[in-house]
């Protein structure tokens, strides 16, 4: 559909089609497959370290200072908000200036539109929420997001591997277009939110419902498909094809 059109909404659309046909069919008849590996919870020692791990993960995101350009962009819808609320959301580009128009795909984002009616509500920027708020806020689920994927398909060294990928996004000093780059130094994006919080959490719900299919953990894994799309407007294909390569 992609290359007969162009057209990111008939794409989204067929992805999501065939994920609900394909979820349907599993829901009537599961397929033979072998139960996953037991998942005991967590040690008392080991939930004080992912806590730990979860605050490292917020600290590191408050105190990076990495400036992006895109920050512009995002952080003036949450700006336009709560400046004039009483637009049609997405109607201008206040940005750019009058006669601009946005991409249709930007109004699929809700995570800078939260952030711009807490800003209204509250009589906060909406720069310090979304850098001061929100992103470490993002950064404290980093931890428990890879946490839950890790438990189920390495339950014995979970907590390792949490470790592991957040020593990577704290020490990796390469480009903001590399994955690490994407992390804790740009949270306060959606975008960013979505491939290092939203990635994991959609993967390990999706392992979650194929092992053992019920409509409680479908709704759960589509309640995550749906906050990643609404992270960035990427969500929109990312998302469900995340949640695709999860339950195959």
């Amino acid at each position: 559909a992609w290359n007969w059109n162009l057209d990111s909404f008939w794409f989204w659309l067929n992805s999501m089609v065939f994920l609900l046909a394909s979820t349907a069919w599993l829901l009537w008849k599961p397929l033979e497959r072998a139960p996953g590996p037991p998942s005991s919870p967590p040690l008392v020692g080991q939930t004080a370290l992912l806590w730990g791990l979860a605050l490292v993960g917020a600290a590191a995101t408050a105190l990076m200072n990495r400036p992006n350009s895109d920050d512009t962009l995002y952080v003036n819808f949450a700006v336009a908000l709560a400046d004039h609320p009483e637009y049609r959301l997405f109607a201008r580009d206040t940005l750019h200036g009058q006669g601009m128009t946005l991409l249709r795909a930007y109004s699929a984002h809700s995570y800078e539109l939260f952030a711009g009616a807490v800003s209204w509500l509250t009589g906060k920027p909406a720069l310090h929420i979304m850098h001061l708020g929100l992103a470490p806020f993002a950064g404290l689920l980093t931890a428990f997001a890879w946490a839950r994927l890790f438990r189920i398909i390495e339950p014995q060294r979970w907590l390792w591997l949490v470790a592991i990928v957040i020593s990577w996004y704290v020490f990796d000093g390469t480009t903001d277009r590399s994955i690490a780059g994407h992390a804790f130094p740009r949270l306060f994006q959606g975008k960013s939110v979505l491939v290092t919080v939203a990635v994991p959490l959609i993967s390990a719900n999706a392992i979650a419902f194929m092992l053992r299919p019920s409509w409680t953990r479908w709704a759960i894994f589509g309640a995550s498909v749906i906050s990643g799309i609404g992270l960035s407007s990427t969500g929109l294909w990312l998302a469900p094809l995340v949640g695709l390569t999860g339950l195959f």
